[in-house]
């Protein structure tokens, strides 16, 4: 029977707290998601994307992959680093709007953009 999302968020904790503490620490995602194929062999990317979206909010992310952050100055790049991709999301949303403008967007509806 496969894994769980918050199995799978317990088990990337395990993971993480063994090896993966502090930012110089971090293990890239391709690497994190082979370990955790060694429990639970069917894991998809996605599924472990989700487990960490949804039920790890203390797994954090920067450009060498995933971490549990050791002080403070960590926490904050972390969080920058989601701010900067975010950022880069809604440019691409504003650019499909401009795409279309013939077309009310979602955003556009649900927003009043």
């Amino acid at each position: 029977m496969p894994l769980s999302l918050p199995s799978i968020a317990k088990a990337i904790l395990i993971k993480l707290r063994a090896a993966h503490v502090g930012r110089e620490f971090a293990i890239k995602r391709h690497d994190l998601l082979a370990e955790l194929r060694q429990i639970e062999p069917l894991l998809t990317d996605r599924q472990m994307r989700r487990a960490i979206e949804f039920y790890a909010p203390w797994v954090c992310a920067c450009r060498d992959g995933y971490f549990l952050a050791q002080t403070n100055d960590e926490k904050k790049a972390a969080i920058a680093y989601q701010l900067k991709k975010l950022i880069g999301q809604r440019r691409r949303v504003d650019a499909i709007a401009r795409a279309y403008p013939e077309l009310e967007t979602f955003i556009q509806l649900e927003l009043g953009l």
